[in-house]
């Protein structure tokens, strides 16, 4: 199945299905709608309710999901490359192998996101609030752009890791561990 969604101004969409038919959802039509494998390339879905959508494999590069609602969205594969994703919240969301390849994701609410195997070189997460998400250490992960908070934030889970530390590394990152902002907001221990 694929389709064409072509947004107007009110966010009223028109989704052309493969055997011609078509069918026009409003705003709030869209939370869970199945919108798996959709051509939605740069479409404007500001604001839009997708609350618990399928959308796994569909095309969002460049599409505007500025301030949508995608708690609990399942975004697997989807090609998120260069989109706008500013203030959105995902929390829940199932981000695994997305590519989130140069998507601004500032302010964005991410807690509990999972993004294992996801793409996100040069993806802009400053702001973003991180707390609980599945951040994935692969090489696909180099070169997001991340607040200090966040780094701080890595850098107290690398200290409260059990191991040999013969090069000193925890007291060299002691104090910016103990600065993160998520340990104070979750009554966590100094190191």
């Amino acid at each position: 199945m694929w389709v064409i969604i072509t947004p107007n101004v009110n966010v009223m969409i028109k989704i052309k299905f493969k055997n011609g038919s078509t069918k026009e959802f409003e705003e709030f039509a869209l939370q869970g709608a199945n919108l798996e494998s959709a051509n939605l390339e740069s479409a404007n879905l500001r604001y839009a309710n997708l609350r618990y959508a399928n959308l796994e494999s569909a095309n969002l590069q460049g599409a505007n999901l500025e301030r949508a609602d995608l708690q609990g969205a399942n975004l697997r594969y989807a090609d998120l490359q260069g989109a706008n994703l500013r203030y959105t919240n995902l929390q829940s969301a199932n981000l695994r192998y997305a590519n989130l390849r140069y998507a601004d994701l500032q302010g964005a609410n991410l807690e509990c996101a999972n993004f294992q195997s996801a793409n996100l070189r040069y993806a802009n997460l400053q702001g973003a609030n991180l707390d609980f998400s599945a951040w994935s250490l692969r090489c696909s992960s180099f070169d997001a752009k991340v607040d200090s908070d966040f780094a701080k934030q890595i850098l107290y889970h690398v200290s409260r890791l059990d191991f040999e530390d013969m090069e000193g590394i925890k007291d060299a990152i002691r104090g910016f561990a103990n600065s993160a902002s998520v340990r104070t907001r979750h009554g966590l221990p100094e190191v």
